[in-house]
């Protein structure tokens, strides 16, 4: 339906289809602004998301494997809870990954570390 349509049906004095046309233009352009306003409004809670994400990760650099641990099962209880939006769920479940991602290369570097010292124990105590 265009609006050229709805005007020559108002000439032709065919109100009660006019009217019909009518609530489906309006219609039409309500849902084209809810669309775009969605649009733009998801764009803007992903730019914040990554944004929080990136400040996340630079704080888990400075935490243990304790701490991150904690961490992760406090963000697990509070993902489940029932009051909690989606929204925040999926960034708490972004952050409990990201945690287990940080936990694992603290693992690796203590892992290494541990290599270390008994090789350098084996050279100490061989000489």
């Amino acid at each position: 339906m265009s609006t050229a349509d709805f005007i020559q049906q108002i000439a032709s004095g065919d109100v009660v289809l006019a009217k019909e046309s009518l609530n489906d233009l309006l219609s039409a352009k309500a849902f084209e602004a809810l669309d775009a306003y969605k649009q733009e409004l998801a764009k803007s809670i992903y730019s914040n998301e990554q944004e929080s994400v990136q400040e996340e990760v630079e704080q888990l650099d400075e935490l243990s494997r304790d701490t991150l641990a904690n961490y992760q099962m406090k963000s697990w209880e509070k993902a489940q809870d029932k009051n909690t939006s989606p929204e925040k769920r999926g960034k708490r479940m972004m952050g409990i990954t990201k945690s287990f991602g940080k936990q694992m290369k603290i693992m690796d570097r203590e892992k290494a570390e541990s290599a270390e010292r008994r090789k350098h124990s084996k050279v100490t105590s061989s000489n």
